[in-house]
């Protein structure tokens, strides 16, 4: 009889001491979780605020002249960097019906600069046409290896 009042007293024991080593909620955790959450919605709250000419015109007037050679292979330094580019559209892949892409071939100093574009708003281009395209450099080249900018705004040039 002591053996089976021992082994229950053991047993309850065991399984307080299980359960005492549980997941506890602390108030100050749960209250910078709130905090957290409350800054995202703000965050999200001011982005929805923004329309999409809007953050468009944001874009224009915080971009800086791109710099090929600055931005070539540093891409993760720049990446989210406003910039504008002004040149030639030198190839056009539209195999991604989603997001299609163009190059643009830039006269930068005694060189030249290549550019992937991102075509967010299906902008109708052909080769040959002059453009300048405001947008944020990827952090990403693209697949013929040259930095790659999306292209938030695209107007065609005279």
């Amino acid at each position: 009889m002591f053996k089976k009042v021992l082994t229950f007293f053991m047993a309850v024991a065991l399984s307080l001491s299980i359960v005492g080593c549980g997941n506890t909620s602390n108030g100050s955790k749960t209250e910078n979780n709130a905090k957290q959450e409350q800054k995202q919605d703000e965050k999200k709250e001011s982005v929805k605020a923004k329309s999409q000419d809007e953050l468009d015109k944001e874009i224009k007037n915080t971009a800086t002249k791109a710099d090929f050679v600055k931005i070539n292979g540093h891409e993760k330094e720049h990446v989210g960097e406003a910039y504008y580019i002004v040149g030639e559209v030198s190839f056009i892949d539209d195999t991604n019906k989603v997001l299609p892409t163009f190059t643009v071939k830039t006269k930068e100093g005694e060189g030249f600069g290549l550019y992937d574009i991102m075509n967010f708003k299906k902008v109708e281009l052909k080769e040959g046409d002059e453009v300048k395209v405001f947008g944020k450099l990827s952090g990403e080249k693209s697949k013929i290896g040259s930095p790659q900018i999306s292209g938030n705004v695209i107007e065609k040039q005279k």
